[in-house]
């Protein structure tokens, strides 16, 4: 190591506070090293006003799950990496290694629920050969116990959770294509499953969007969820709305639904986050460390605030996400905080911005898929809209649900290889439910016969399910009528069962009725036709017809006797 005091150097006797570039060259008799460029903090006194820093990092993994077929296998091992040794593992350190340091972390649905699958065993396609993991295996360990790392991570006094969409999701993306409550139901899972996944509640009200600037139509569906606090991209403001230095101070935000405030990430934090070729760990955290006094230095006499937001698939080297979390917490120019705790600080100094006209949001968001990506999702939905008004188990519907949510990620939008990949995922959904459909089976054709006017017709309903559903049982027929109606909710049980519908013939001789099975809300299950055969009106015709004849067989015999009686008188 090597030292030089400051004071040793004439220049800095009387410098001002600022960020110095610094070239440090190594010399020798036999020549000189390569020069490094650097960057040198400078402050003759620590400041009286620190700048707060809310340091905020996303944890995401794209999708293990890889092929909407196999839509439950395992078929990618980056997340495994990612954990082990790898990008999520250095992060999740370098937070352990600073217990007491505010920084505020944003966990994926979808990372929560991969562990957990990966930590309970799983199925896993390895070239082209399908092998089943158990949970005693390394990795399923390793994955059980980076979810308790997590946990206990989300549960320290000094880190704060932060919702995201479920799935890394594009929320601008499923609005502009009329998909607003899939936008809306990709932040509700993103908090229940911080909620059940880590055993923790995330901020109230707040999320961290995944990509991209949000426009007013997105904010608007947003708020509906309760959700009125939020981490923006700056693009989301209007250009030159507001104050033309960096901010450093909350935004309020008026959107058709109500007020939204927030915090803007600051762009030159989040660009330093990265570590460009060449540049060491070191080089990088002074970096990072510069922008902070450069945006300190803007306004140093005035109370001021940044969020510094990771990008969502942060991928630090080995030392450097210690290095630059440890030197945020030492640094005398800045004072870490988190969202919830400067939005509360500077409450009464909430800076009005308007928002960025829509195109915008488009145009610096990522690039979307075709319109038949998202055609797919409304039609997956719709299909698990069907099968949910059955009311199977919530487990059930929850697998359905997990397919449209990774499908909605704006992961599968880098290449049309990709959004293929991701589109089948939606599309796997409409065959599961038309596969739970076809284990239920309408009546076999057969012939009923009816031997009074009102009787009841058996109909023989058959159910493969392994659960109970709710189903509504329809007849229809011109011959007959159904005194307590022609359709009937049944709750149909994993096996094959009698119904019976009292009915009334209107007429007599052998007629079909349509037997049809549908959802509560309509939708077509199955059908079959009965054949119904009514002789309670040949009975009556029978009778009708003797009655006649005794009748014409007693005029007769009264009329002979008439005419035999008038022959003796004469």
């Amino acid at each position: 190591t090597v030292e030089k005091p400051l004071s040793e150097i004439g220049f800095f006797r009387s410098a001002p506070d600022r960020v110095y570039p610094v070239r440090i060259t190594v010399q020798s008799s036999s020549g000189a090293a390569k020069p490094i460029d650097s960057h040198m903090v400078f402050f003759a006194q620590p400041p009286e006003v620190p700048l707060q820093v809310a340091l905020v990092i996303p944890l995401h993994s794209p999708s293990m799950y890889r092929r909407g077929t196999q839509p439950n296998v395992v078929t990618s091992s980056s997340l495994s990496s990612a954990m082990d040794d790898g990008r999520l593992d250095r992060i999740v350190a370098a937070i352990e290694k600073n217990p007491d340091t505010p920084i505020s972390i944003s966990p994926t649905g979808l990372l929560i629920d991969m562990v957990g699958d990966l930590s309970n065993g799983f199925e896993f396609m390895n070239k082209g050969r399908r092998q089943t993991i158990e949970s005693t295996d390394l990795r399923s360990v390793g994955a059980a116990q980076f979810l308790e790392r997590l946990k206990r991570l989300a549960g320290r006094p000094a880190t704060k959770t932060i919702a995201a969409p479920y799935s890394a999701a594009y929320l601008p993306g499923l609005v502009r294509n009329n998909l607003a409550g899939r936008a809306q139901d990709q932040v509700a899972q993103g908090r229940r499953r911080i909620q059940d996944g880590l055993a923790t509640a995330p901020l109230e009200e707040w999320l961290v969007p995944s990509y991209g600037p949000l426009d007013e139509r997105t904010l608007s569906e947003i708020r509906r969820t309760r959700v009125s606090r939020l981490l923006l991209d700056p693009q989301t403001v209007r250009a030159g709305s507001g104050p033309q230095l960096t901010p450093g101070l909350p935004v309020s935000l008026e959107t058709r639904s109500g007020e939204v405030q927030g915090l803007l990430a600051d762009p030159g934090l989040t660009s330093r986050f990265s570590q460009p070729e060449g540049v060491g760990p070191v080089e990088a955290r002074q970096r990072f460390l510069a922008e902070t006094a450069t945006i300190l230095l803007e306004a140093p006499a005035r109370e001021r605030a940044v969020a510094a937001v990771a990008p969502l698939t942060w991928s630090p080297s080995q030392d450097l996400a210690e290095i630059i979390i440890t030197a945020l917490g030492s640094a005398p120019w800045l004072k870490l905080s988190t969202p919830d705790a400067i939005l509360a600080e500077f409450s009464d100094e909430l800076v009005e911005q308007d928002l960025a006209p829509a195109n915008v949001a488009r145009e610096a968001g990522p690039e979307p898929p075709p319109a038949e990506y998202f055609l797919e999702i409304q039609n997956a939905q719709e299909a698990i809209n069907d099968f949910a008004e059955m009311d199977p188990p919530q487990s059930r519907q929850a697998l359905l649900a997990q397919r449209l949510l990774i499908a909605e990620s704006a992961d599968w939008w880098r290449s049309e290889e990709e959004v293929a990949l991701g589109q089948s995922f939606a599309e796997s959904v409409r065959p599961a439910v038309r596969s739970e459909f076809a284990k239920i089976d309408a009546p076999r054709r057969q012939a009923i016969t009816l031997t009074s006017r009102e009787g009841k017709i058996p109909l023989i309903i058959g159910s493969r399910l392994d659960y109970a559903v709710d189903v509504v049982v329809r007849l229809d027929s011109d011959k007959l009528s159904f005194p307590e109606g022609s359709e009937k909710k049944h709750r149909l049980q994993p096996r094959q069962q009698t119904l019976e519908v009292p009915t009334v013939a209107k007429a007599s001789g052998t007629f079909p009725v349509l037997v049809r099975i549908e959802t509560p809300d309509g939708t077509q299950i199955a059908s079959s036709n009965l054949d119904v055969r009514s002789t309670a009106f040949n009975v009556v015709a029978v009778a009708i017809t003797t009655g006649a004849a005794i009748f014409l067989v007693g005029w007769w015999m009264v009329g002979l006797a008439r005419r035999r009686l008038t022959h003796r008188i004469a």
